[in-house]
């Protein structure tokens, strides 16, 4: 079962063309139904990728944090900063690491994680991993810790989210919105 190739992001077909912060906007308008928000983990080195995942996951309906969008964030780096991701972690309902090679170098990305995985992971459905290849592989290789969470595959042409070490899951836009349709202490249900 593959992971999901930058090419294959990059072609996915949007409802919405346009930039993320008109995506954002856009979404802004739609909170009055149902809406899911997500933190997007990420490194700025992935900046392109990031807005490209931005604008896939905008035709979900999916009110998507990412930090440079912020105009809220200082400028520069500090306390604050990390007071302000962790607010954020907080505040979005579900969490997705961009896994590329940046992102697993960076200093912020696996903080992120981990505070994530303190105030999300036990529900055990709030966070998973999108790991970014260049070519068509199973292999993925990277820190082996992300392999602790759901992962974004390709099943059938379909996104699909997998547990950990399973060739099956759910399909991405039922994940995205699994939460907000249910109470949270049933997570685990035999989707899975």
């Amino acid at each position: 079962m593959p992971f999901v190739t930058v090419d294959r992001l990059r072609s996915r077909p949007a409802r919405f063309v346009g930039t993320v912060k008109e995506a954002a906007r856009h979404l802004l308008r739609k909170r009055d139904g149902l809406h899911v928000s997500l933190f997007i983990s990420h490194s700025h080195h992935d900046r392109p990728l990031v807005e490209d995942i931005a604008k896939y996951l905008a035709t979900f309906d999916v009110d998507v944090y990412v930090d440079w969008l912020d105009k809220d964030m200082p400028a520069t780096t500090s306390f604050e900063t990390a007071a302000r991701l962790r607010s954020k972690i907080r505040s979005n309902q579900k969490f997705l690491l961009a896994a590329s090679e940046h992102s697993l170098d960076s200093v912020w990305v696996p903080w992120e994680l981990g505070y994530a995985d303190g105030v999300k992971g036990e529900s055990g459905n709030l966070i998973a991993a999108l790991p970014l290849t260049a070519i068509d592989t199973e292999r993925w290789s990277g820190n082996e810790y992300v392999g602790l969470y759901p992962q974004i595959r390709v099943v059938n042409g379909e996104d699909v989210v997998c547990k950990p070490g399973s060739s099956t899951g759910i399909l991405l836009g039922r994940w995205l919105y699994e939460d907000t349709l249910s109470d949270r202490a049933e997570r685990l249900s035999d989707d899975w």
